[in-house]
């Protein structure tokens, strides 16, 4: 069964003179901007709703947010998606999530009114939301006159919330995200790539072509001694050589706004053990050679132990 209710959000900007009423025009409307954007998003979660504001009070600057009407199957689970959005906003200490579940089978549990608070927080930890959360802060910050914020959330004609959080200015910049670069790196010894377009002559560029998992790869030699009997010409390249070696792959990741963007993916070949043209011929590199050679000798110096010793 359906039913309709109506909420009303209070978000109260205290300021550093008791009798001060106003703020950056320009830091206000954006950090409204920001608030509004995660209400859209939870709106996409729960179905349709209009956002009105309401008088301001007096008192530092008082912000009043209206939703007149909203139809939703279970006053619970609308209750705890606000909830979770007003504390993922304006609580000081944030809980990490380790719940896996599935974001599709929470949104399901929307339309029987089932949601619980744990699925909620689940529901409101989005990028998107982190996002415009961080945006209200970076605004927010610039004002000097802001000391702290106070939210609630309570339904229509009821005088007591049933969501309120605080936060402090010293505590803004915990809640902007950091744009960082991170790189991971993996070696995978023993790879083969088909070569496309290899480097012959010192100087020439420094970018080789070649297939690799499927698809082709621009990569870089940086096994030296390789590429000295590849200059020497003691290497030769047909339409379908491939090496066996140990292959780099760095893959770069920007988390921009707690929103992780694949920057880019370099190969880089370390070390060529081996090259072979199907089956009409197949040599070893130097490296490799000397890589048996130096096996045979530790050998001699160490030899195995037979049985009983």
């Amino acid at each position: 069964m359906t039913e309709e209710n109506a909420f009303e959000f209070q978000i109260h900007y205290h300021l550093k003179q008791e009798d001060l009423h106003q703020m950056d025009a320009r830091v206000f409307n954006e950090c409204e901007r920001q608030l509004l954007d995660a209400f859209d998003i939870v709106k996409a979660f729960t179905g349709g709703y209009n956002i009105e504001i309401a008088p301001k009070k007096k008192g530092g600057l008082v912000e009043i947010l209206v939703i007149p009407a909203i139809t939703i199957i279970g006053y619970e689970t609308i209750k705890n998606l606000f909830t979770a959005l007003i504390q993922k906003f304006f609580s000081s200490t944030q809980t990490k999530l380790t719940n896996t579940k599935d974001r599709i089978e929470i949104l399901e549990k929307i339309k029987s009114g089932n949601l619980t608070k744990e699925e909620a927080e689940i529901l409101v930890d989005d990028p998107k939301i982190k996002k415009c959360v961080s945006n209200f802060f970076k605004s927010i910050d610039k004002e000097n006159n802001v000391t702290n914020i106070d939210a609630s959330a309570k339904a229509k004609g009821e005088t007591e919330p049933f969501s309120s959080a605080q936060i402090v200015k010293v505590d803004f910049t915990k809640k902007i995200l950091s744009d960082t670069i991170l790189e991971n790196k993996k070696e995978i010894v023993g790879t083969t790539i088909r070569i496309l377009s290899p480097v012959l002559q010192q100087g020439h560029g420094k970018v080789w072509r070649g297939y690799y998992s499927a698809k082709p790869i621009d990569f870089k030699v940086l096994d030296k001694e390789f590429l000295k009997q590849v200059y020497d010409n003691e290497i030769k390249f047909g339409t379908n050589t491939v090496i066996t070696c140990t292959l780099i792959i760095s893959t770069k990741q920007k988390i921009e706004n707690g929103e992780e963007n694949e920057i880019k993916t370099e190969y880089a070949v370390k070390d060529v053990l081996k090259w072979e043209d199907d089956d009409t011929f197949q040599n070893y590199t130097k490296r490799y050679k000397k890589i048996k050679d130096d096996e045979r000798q530790l050998n001699l110096f160490n030899p195995p132990k037979r049985k009983g010793e």
